[in-house]
């Protein structure tokens, strides 16, 4: 029997899942004009806490660009350690999708955003946030008013953020169940193909539920008890 390295693997099992992707999930690569992204359902936690004691919880998406990284961290969680610091939401806009040129510039200390959200129990969320802007990310701080909004980016299962005014729109959705992807002669759901590829180098990664954040997170846990 031959043998393949793991690498060659790893590219032949993701070609399959973008095939999979661009017939189960869209009729074209990946549109610049309203992205509409698989989400992971639950947030990945690989290793221990960053250099500043944050809990980073991490949501992965497929991203049919030009590059070979398809598999990409497109949301995260930074999860406060001490009530001094705050929580914040990080989104990750693919590199497709230049921001530079849709704002004029790379940088915003603050950015007024429009911003909806479907939970997993179908409560709806729509908000106006302020987040700074570097480059393709956009930071969204746990405080002030938009509590409620970060908040439900946490449960969503759906979200729908508008770039600009009510324009360039990008979505994120969780795939439905029932849509499974091939692995190794197993076929696995959306969610645990991701963790798959995120643990095959190796690293352990641990999945993470809202109410892990509401208990751990210092400034999430004083607010909720409120």
């Amino acid at each position: 029997m031959t043998s393949y390295p793991v690498r060659t693997l790893y590219t032949y099992y993701l070609f399959l899942f973008v095939l999979l992707y661009n017939i189960l999930f869209c009729t074209h690569a990946f549109s610049q004009e309203h992205p509409n992204l698989p989400l992971t359902g639950g947030w990945f936690h690989i290793n221990g806490k960053d250099r500043d004691g944050y809990i980073i919880g991490r949501r992965y998406s497929l991203v049919l660009g030009k590059t070979d990284n398809n598999l990409r961290n497109t949301i995260s969680f930074n999860c406060s350690p001490s009530k001094e610091k705050q929580s914040y939401v990080t989104f990750f806009i693919p590199k497709e999708i230049n921001l530079k040129e849709i704002y004029g510039k790379e940088h915003f200390a603050e950015k007024k955003f429009k911003l909806y959200t479907l939970s997993h129990k179908g409560k709806t969320g729509e908000y106006i946030v302020s987040a700074e802007v570097i480059g393709n990310e956009i930071f969204l701080d746990f405080s002030n008013d938009q509590k409620d909004a970060v908040a439900s980016i946490l449960e969503a299962s759906k979200i729908y953020l508008l770039l600009s005014g009510q324009k360039h729109p990008i979505e994120f959705f969780i795939p439905d169940d029932s849509v499974t992807l091939p692995f190794e002669g197993k076929e696995f759901k959306f969610n645990d193909f991701v963790r798959t590829m995120l643990d095959r180098d190796g690293s352990f990664s641990r999945q993470l539920d809202t109410d892990y954040f509401f208990r751990t997170c210092s400034d999430l846990s004083a607010w909720r008890i409120q």
